[in-house]
């Protein structure tokens, strides 16, 4: 008598079987994270997008860190946000911005936000403070947030961000993260790149003011400098010093005294490569007895350099013989160190332009001529000594489908329409015939009538942000389409699991009810043994749906001959005596391709010529043919089986669909090897008839290396 399984032996088989469960349902909680996840990444891209435009457009530090905390909160979807802005030259209360903080706790937030500066040490490699595990009792306010380290930009201002979720509001956020913290740091980084960018023009722009200011006064004080305030020199016709006015002496730092008899060049010049050109022109109009305005390079008492304006006029008598030189004075050293730090500051705004390949233009409305940075002759693969007019060239790269449309949105600007524009559209390199994608900006310059001087903007190639967007569109299309087979997948899924259990739940009742008829019980654990392995099975093929989905490739080298006689050897207890396996190679057996999923393909489809045989058919046979080369494996296996109606044969290969209504299986197989071979870049084929069976061919690529 067979022995009966004890109630801890089918308790721990049940365990295991709610083992099973509980893994695969935390399976698919993975694959719905993953696809949340996925979704957060497109929202947070986006909303990246939204930033970089807005601050594209704004000139105005205030303005711009508004900007800041508003998307921060937006983008990492936080409960506030905060920065701190410092002028480090200008003697006042730094500028602080908030977003999401009450004010009757502000003052205490901000105490807090420093103290973290001051006691969190600092995450070197993404640059940040982090507080992401809760301490209540040194920072009550705060749950978890980042905050970034003293952002030092143009060696005169200091920005501190800050971002999180604040304590009252920790059940409505979810912590941060070690992975949001690495975006926040990207995202820091941009924002003070992008401010150092604004900081910079609001200066340049200021320089530029003071240039205009500064050139009003200069013809004011040239006229005094004339009189009495500019360096006065009175030397003979030898050019030696007669007389000196009190501006000279402050200026150069000697008395009249001390340099009464000598020539200025003899104490004031000295044999530096800067004055060579100034030199040799002061000698030839002198010899000349012509007037001569230079820029020199004078050397004061003190050993002071300074830049020196200097005009000399000759002097002659009523008989027109040369008596005197009178030479006037004036000290420009801080108008040419401002013009060196002017240079400077360009050179540096054109290595920003360089390095952010912005292509930066102006266009003369009246006279039609145009000014190229070395970006957009970059751009637009055009060379700076071609005399063609700029202009033109621009327009005909334009790409012949949007040159209309891209004219009508510019001449917007021109017609006062608006004040800008962004907009976008193709061009067409003339060198290489390329179509990029460019993303230009478009502003009118006005003078006081309205009528617009000129236009300015700039260009920024877009092609590789484009494709990246198309790319996130086709990915999306794609979890689509996974989360279609998904839900069909729990649906199903959840059904072919619970059906056995469901049977075994039944038998073991019935079991309970019978536990005196051995007999019975007998039947009823051959029945729990086939809903088991109907379980067993099920669970098989989610595995394998799985492997498939987030394996790699690996590609093995074997012997396919070998595997496929494993497999006849497994499958022959379940067949009758005189059921033929047939085998035939035609070329080398060792292949080049993914075991294990190919493996698991055979298998399939081997097994379903083996469950739908036609048990009266004399002989019945599963035959397979290998065809080996050293691109490609083709493998085509035939049977003499139940065959496939020509109505379901384009259903087979869909998930959970079966064609037989003999099938106990899950419908799982031939999906699952159609989405295999699709994986391993192969192609799998079927044909099939009522009265002669069914013959699947799979062509797999592969690569032997010797």
């Amino acid at each position: 008598m067979t022995n009966k399984p004890s109630y801890e032996e089918l308790s721990e088989q049940y365990n295991e079987l709610q083992r099973k469960v509980t893994r695969y349902l935390a399976m698919e909680q993975e694959l719905i994270n993953t696809r949340d996840q996925l979704d957060q990444e497109v929202v947070i891209y986006k909303r990246f997008n939204d930033f970089n435009r807005q601050a594209l457009t704004t000139d105005d530090e205030e303005e711009f860190l508004q900007l800041v905390v508003e998307s921060l909160v937006d983008i990492f979807e936080t409960a506030f946000a905060c920065v701190e802005f410092v002028d480090r030259h200008v003697q006042q209360e730094p500028l602080v911005v908030i977003e999401g903080v009450r004010k009757d706790h502000q003052g205490q937030f901000i105490e807090q936000i420093k103290s973290i500066q001051r006691n969190e040490p600092l995450n070197k490699p993404l640059g940040l403070h982090t507080v992401l595990t809760p301490k209540p009792d040194e920072y009550p306010l705060l749950h978890s947030l980042v905050v970034s380290p003293v952002l030092v930009i143009n060696n005169r201002y200091e920005l501190i961000i800050s971002s999180g979720v604040l304590s009252e509001k920790s059940r409505l956020y979810n912590q941060l993260n070690e992975r949001e913290c690495a975006q926040f740091s990207v995202y820091f980084k941009q924002v003070e790149a992008f401010l150092g960018t604004i900081l910079t023009a609001k200066e340049n722009r200021q320089q530029l003011l003071q240039i205009a200011q500064s050139e009003l006064e200069l013809k004011k004080l040239s006229l005094i400098a004339t009189k009495t305030k500019s360096g006065v020199i009175i030397s003979d016709n030898h050019g030696r010093i007669e007389w000196v006015n009190t501006s000279f002496e402050e200026t150069s730092g000697y008395t009249l005294e001390e340099v009464r008899g000598k020539k200025p060049k003899d104490f004031l010049q000295q044999e530096l490569e800067t004055n060579k050109g100034a030199r040799e022109k002061l000698a030839d109009a002198l010899s000349k007895k012509e007037n001569v305005e230079v820029t020199i390079l004078n050397v004061s008492k003190s050993g002071r350099p300074y830049y020196n304006q200097l005009e000399i006029t000759p002097v002659f008598d009523e008989e027109g013989n040369h008596i005197n030189f009178i030479a006037l004075q004036r000290d420009i050293s801080e108008e040419e160190n401002f013009k060196a730090e002017l240079k400077r500051i360009n050179s540096r705004f054109e290595l920003i332009m360089d390095s952010a390949q912005i292509g930066i233009w102006e266009w003369n409305t009246s006279t039609n001529e145009t000014v190229w940075n070395e970006v957009m002759y970059r751009l637009f693969e055009m060379n700076e000594s071609h005399n063609e007019n700029n202009y033109e060239r621009f327009i005909n790269a334009i790409h012949p489908d949007d040159r209309n449309q891209a004219l009508a949105e510019s001449q917007q600007v021109i017609s006062g329409i608006v004040s800008q524009l962004i907009h976008e559209y193709r061009v067409v390199l003339p060198k290489s015939k390329r179509i990029r994608n460019i993303r230009a900006l478009v502003v009118a310059e006005r003078d006081l009538s309205g009528n617009i001087v000129r236009l300015i903007g700039s260009v920024t190639d877009v092609t590789d942000t484009r494709q990246y967007e198309a790319t996130l569109i086709e990915k999306n299309e794609e979890l689509k389409k996974i989360n279609r087979e998904l839900d069909q997948f729990v649906y199903s899924v959840s059904h072919d699991l619970r059906s056995p259990l469901l049977s075994v739940k039944g038998l073991l009742s019935l079991i309970e009810l019978n536990i005196e008829n051995e007999e019975l019980i007998r039947q009823y654990n051959g029945l729990i043994g086939t809903s088991i392995n109907r379980l067993d099975e099920t669970i098989i093929e989610i595995l394998d749906y799985s492997r498939n989905s987030r394996l790699n490739i690996q590609v093995d080298q074997f012997n396919l001959e070998e595997l496929i006689t494993t497999i006849f050897d497994d499958l022959k207890p379940q067949v009758e005596a005189d059921f033929q396996f047939q085998l035939k190679v035609n070329g080398n057996p060792q292949v080049a391709v993914d075991k294990m999923r190919l493996t698991t393909i055979l298998k399939n489809v081997i097994t379903n010529g083996v469950k739908y045989r036609k048990k009266r058919a004399v002989p019945s046979y599963i035959s397979l043919a290998i065809t080996n080369t050293e691109d490609i494996c083709r493998i085509t296996i035939s049977d003499n089986g139940e065959g496939i109606s020509v109505e379901n044969q384009s259903k087979v290969f869909n998930m959970f669909y079966r064609a037989s209504t003999s099938s106990s299986g899950t419908g799982l197989g031939l999906y699952i090897c159609k989405e295999m071979v699709t994986k391993l870049g192969g192609e799998i084929i079927l044909s099939s008839d009522l009265s002669s069976g069914t013959t699947i061919e799979i062509t797999l690529p592969q690569h032997i290396t010797t």
